[in-house]
């Protein structure tokens, strides 16, 4: 080897080929390139090179490490960029921030923050906000009763009102022991789909289907299916309205009601003629009138359906005889009436 020349050894030839076939960015290949393109040509000199273009050719270990601060510099950039962005929307947070009503924040946390709805608003931070404003009264929030409706009063600085308790009631006395079915159905088990199928597969076309949409509906978990017929647990039941609406044969009502006087209702939605209520029904309504003349007032018999007005209802025990001659039963006592309760009690 003649003097001030060099010869590169064939394993830098072959790694150097090797990295070239990666996937480097566009300047590094062209260093590989030039690199092998002059191994190739020997530089006129049978593959030996001159010691300066020796040390102007980089080796594959250089070429890797000039990769390396290609690939920290847009890291480095994106979380300069994540700081900057991070920093500008704290900044914007506190400067923009909407300051809450400190009555609104006080009266959301004595709530129960169920979002039932049961009060006419969508939520309970809603319902707050609409009370703190006055737009709302402090009693309408059924799941917590009387002690929020207290506290509620309180913070407003309000007379305490007197709260009446509220449950779904059922409409309809027929279980499977007693509902006659007109056809065999087979289809999706839900009320709202066989209530479609020919106005349902009951011989009555006001009884209850027994697909428990209603229990489905109960976020509360008060609804049980007993026989094929819903049954509301008083313990559980927050008025929500959720069964109401679940139900295609609007069975299910929302009653108000005092624990002194307790509740009744009519156990039938039937409009058919007594004759037809016969025929389909064994529990249902035939319009005989005689909860008329043992409860008079209370119980107004319309359109061949006995109905309870609520607003001459005092307690069960005023209107047990009603209950008692009924020919069919389906006069129900919902809220039994506590024995320590005077007959007589307040009106609703």
């Amino acid at each position: 080897m003649a003097k001030g020349e060099c010869r590169l050894k064939p394993a830098q030839t072959v790694s150097a080929a090797r990295l070239f076939d990666q996937p480097h960015s566009l300047r590094v290949r062209r260093s590989i390139y030039e690199y092998l393109c002059l191994v190739t040509r020997g530089g006129g000199n049978g593959g030996a090179l001159t010691k300066p273009a020796c040390k102007a050719i980089p080796t594959v270990r250089n070429l890797r490490k000039r990769t390396v601060p290609q690939i920290w510099i847009p890291v480095v950039v994106l979380a300069a960029m994540g700081a900057v962005v991070g920093l500008a929307l704290a900044v914007a947070a506190k400067k923009l921030a909407v300051k809450q009503d400190r009555l609104v924040t006080l009266v959301y946390e004595v709530l129960p923050h169920l979002d039932c709805g049961a009060c006419g608003y969508g939520s309970c931070l809603d319902y707050a906000q609409n009370v703190a404003k006055g737009k709302g009264e402090v009693r309408w929030c059924a799941p917590g009763g009387e002690e929020v409706a207290r506290k509620v009063a309180e913070l407003m600085g309000v007379e305490v009102p007197t709260v009446s308790n509220r449950c779904a009631v059922v409409h309809c006395g027929a279980d499977c022991s007693v509902r006659k079915v007109r056809s065999v159905y087979d289809g999706v088990m839900t009320c709202q789909a066989a209530n479609t199928i020919v106005g349902g597969y009951t011989a009555c076309g006001y009884a209850c289907l027994g697909f428990a949409d209603c229990m489905k509906a109960c976020p509360f978990d008060a609804i049980e299916m007993v026989n094929g017929l819903p049954h509301i647990l008083l313990d559980k039941c927050t008025a929500c309205g959720n069964c109401v609406r679940a139900c295609p044969r609007d069975l299910i009502t929302i009653e108000s009601y005092r624990k002194q006087s307790g509740l009744v209702a009519v156990a039938c939605s039937s409009l058919d003629s007594p004759r037809d209520t016969k025929a389909s029904c064994p529990v249902g309504c035939i319009a005989c009138k005689i909860c008329e003349k043992k409860a008079p007032g209370v119980f107004k018999v319309e359109d061949f359906l006995a109905r309870v007005n609520y607003g001459e209802f005092q307690d069960v025990r005023s209107c047990q005889e009603a209950v008692d001659g009924c020919p069919t039963s389906c006069i129900a006592v919902v809220v039994p009436q506590p024995e320590a309760a005077t007959v007589g009690g307040e009106g609703r």
